[in-house]
């Protein structure tokens, strides 16, 4: 679990909008690492792991190369851009990519 600012506005399906800038703790859960759960103190909010990087600048975007080479080389990188092993979780307790996207 870490505590980032939000690079951009968070729009949420509910019409909640968490303004660029607010500090989130961002947790996910090894039962479920598909999952990210954001908490600013008033708003708890689930949202897809794989997409922190878009709101978040201590987490990475990743390219269809990126998880072509967790795949093939058997080294990954986790959410926070930590280096793990394909099923491993980063010293922050962010999964791997592949974990993230339950390709295993």
């Amino acid at each position: 679990m870490i505590t980032a600012q939000c690079k951009k506005d968070l729009k949420l399906k509910s019409g909640i909008v968490i303004p660029e800038g607010t500090n989130m703790t961002i947790e996910v859960k090894e039962e479920n690492p598909t999952i990210a759960y954001l908490d600013d103190g008033e708003n708890q909010i689930k949202v897809s792991s794989i997409n922190l990087g878009k709101y978040f600048n201590e987490f990475g975007t990743f390219t269809g190369d990126d998880l072509q080479d967790a795949i093939t080389d058997g080294a990954c990188v986790s959410l926070d851009m930590y280096d793990v092993e394909p099923d491993g979780w980063s010293e922050n307790g962010f999964p791997s990519i592949l974990l993230a996207l339950s390709l295993i």
